[in-house]
């Protein structure tokens, strides 16, 4: 059995005994087996790998719209999976002024090249992370059994020189082909009885029914 395509943009609202409100946004990528999930790899690290990195440099420090905000990419999936935008707004932030930050920065990769300097630290951070992910027999069997199950134990092999080949003109292409409204789902965790704020979107978002204290 194969997903069929997504055909527009999704978005769910829960309403749950939360302290903080969240935002997570999935896009359709494919997995391991597709050349692609390689240049995604780079970009959840230029997005996200360490604190120099834009989501934390960005939406954290400089904008203080964000209490944590992150990005990562299923490669080891048996099936096609998602890359990930989330992030937990600071107090006295709008869920909708964050999710505006977010797409803004996926927009900034189909329209600007990540410079070099930025390239560079994000594949050394990756190959660190690989690297040391193996410090132990244990956790080389545990990577060697992922890869097995997703791709074939002998794929481990590609990893880092797939992504030392990563281009500056392929993120901007990865991100234009799969960093769209029709390929987007979102879902945003409210503190129940907090009304939902609006959601950025092409079109009008159906806002939930107002809802009870009581626990369903």
């Amino acid at each position: 059995y194969r997903e069929p395509p997504q055909a527009g943009e999704r978005v769910v609202h829960v309403h749950a005994d939360a302290r903080q409100p969240a935002l997570l946004m999935g896009f359709h990528v494919p997995n391991i087996g597709h050349p692609d999930a390689y240049v995604l790899e780079v970009i959840a690290a230029v997005l996200s790998s360490g604190k120099s990195a834009r989501l934390h440099a960005e939406l954290i420090l400089e904008k203080e719209l964000a209490l944590s905000a992150e990005a990562g990419n299923s490669l080891l999936s048996a099936d096609p999976d998602l890359f990930y935008l989330s992030a937990v707004p600071m107090r006295g932030k709008g869920v909708e002024a964050l999710q505006a930050a977010l797409l803004e920065q996926l927009e900034r990769l189909k329209k600007e090249p990540v410079e070099e300097n930025e390239l560079r630290k994000a594949k050394n951070q990756l190959e660190t992370e690989f690297v040391f992910s193996q410090d132990s027999l244990f956790y080389q069997a545990m990577l060697l059994a992922r890869y097995e199950i997703a791709a074939g134990w002998e794929t481990i092999k590609d990893y880092l020189p797939a992504i030392r080949t990563v281009t500056a003109e392929d993120i901007r292409r990865v991100a234009a082909t799969y960093f769209v409204p029709a390929n987007r789902t979102v879902g945003i965790l409210h503190p129940r009885d907090a009304g939902p704020p609006r959601v950025l979107g092409d079109g009008p978002v159906p806002r939930p029914e107002p809802q009870s204290g009581r626990n369903p």
